[in-house]
């Protein structure tokens, strides 16, 4: 049987909402998000009360998270460097930046961080949030030539 959660202004989509399903319960449950709030479709399987209990813990503390670049590719050598823009709320957000915790500070929503690179990268550099129970899962990319 379907579950609503009735939660104006959910700022996520119905994918990360899946995504949270498989940090949590190991197997993604297929969602939908729209003005009425968050559906769960008991689809692989029916989540227990307690696991729709968590579930509804983790999507009422969800807080918006938006990143993006200008750039995903730069010049090794340390003098190219792409600036990654990051919109939530409160005065400050952890991100992790090649799994390194950096504490980008946000005014009026928005914060900013530079990407640079001193050699070319085998894998993209990746920046996304340190909490993605909080967050979600957005993230981005750049690579260093």
């Amino acid at each position: 049987m379907d579950k609503t959660f009735s939660i104006q202004e959910f700022p996520h989509d119905a994918g990360a909402v899946g995504r949270w399903c498989k940090l949590l319960f190991g197997e993604s449950i297929e969602t939908t998000v729209d003005v009425a709030g968050v559906t769960i479709h008991p689809r692989p399987r029916e989540l227990t009360p307690a696991e729709l209990e968590q579930l509804e813990s983790v999507l009422r503390a969800a807080k918006p998270f938006k990143l993006g670049v200008d750039k995903t590719h730069i010049v090794a050598g340390g003098e190219d460097y792409a600036t990654v823009t990051v919109e939530s709320v409160g005065d400050s957000i952890v991100l992790l930046v090649r799994d390194q915790e950096v504490e980008v500070e946000l005014v009026d929503g928005v914060g900013t961080l530079e990407v640079s690179a001193t050699a070319p990268t085998v894998e993209p550099i990746t920046v996304r949030a340190k909490d993605q129970l909080v967050y979600g899962f957005a993230q981005v990319e750049v690579e260093a030539i």
